[in-house]
């Protein structure tokens, strides 16, 4: 399964992708447990540090699984819009994001010197803790950047303040 693609993606020095999937229906496109479907998925790319992208079904006439604000599919962005790491100083080591909370994190290794980046929804009201470290925001841009030097531990957390 997973672990096996995994195994050559490390074996080959190349990402991982997973590219045009989205939640799962009914035959008359009536959403069967998609928030529940798209949470594991997401959280299975986070645990392997899988990149994706996800189809947006704003077509469909029940505006299923739609990113657009207002539709009836836009449950979906409770999940799906989250930070996201652009950049990373190192190996990624730990990487995870919980919709409830709307809690992001992550952790790099340094292994040469560099910045650690971090995106933002712009719909959040970020609260950043960097392990202590300076941190640079750029609130125009929605980023969030750590810089480390080599051998050096980076734990980036990112939780939505609008929620409370």
């Amino acid at each position: 399964g997973v672990e096996a693609i995994v195994t050559d993606s490390d074996r080959l020095g190349v990402p991982l992708w997973g590219g045009e999937w989205s939640g799962i229906w009914t035959a008359d496109h009536v959403p069967a447990r998609g928030d529940e479907f798209l949470e594991q998925m997401l959280s299975l790319f986070d645990e392997y540090r899988v990149g994706w992208s996800i189809w947006d079904y704003s077509h469909l006439p029940d505006d299923y699984l739609s990113l657009r604000e207002g539709s009836s599919g836009a449950w979906a962005r409770r999940v799906v819009e989250r930070p996201y790491p652009v950049a990373a100083a190192g190996p990624v080591v730990h990487l995870s994001y919980d919709p409830a909370s709307r809690r992001f994190e992550m952790a790099v290794v340094d292994d040469g010197g560099g910045d650690t980046e971090v995106r933002v929804p712009a719909s959040w009201s970020p609260r950043i803790d960097a392990g202590g470290k300076k941190h640079d925001w750029n609130a125009d841009e929605g980023r969030v950047s750590v810089r480390s030097k080599k051998g050096e531990k980076v734990t980036i957390s990112i939780s939505d303040e609008s929620l409370r």
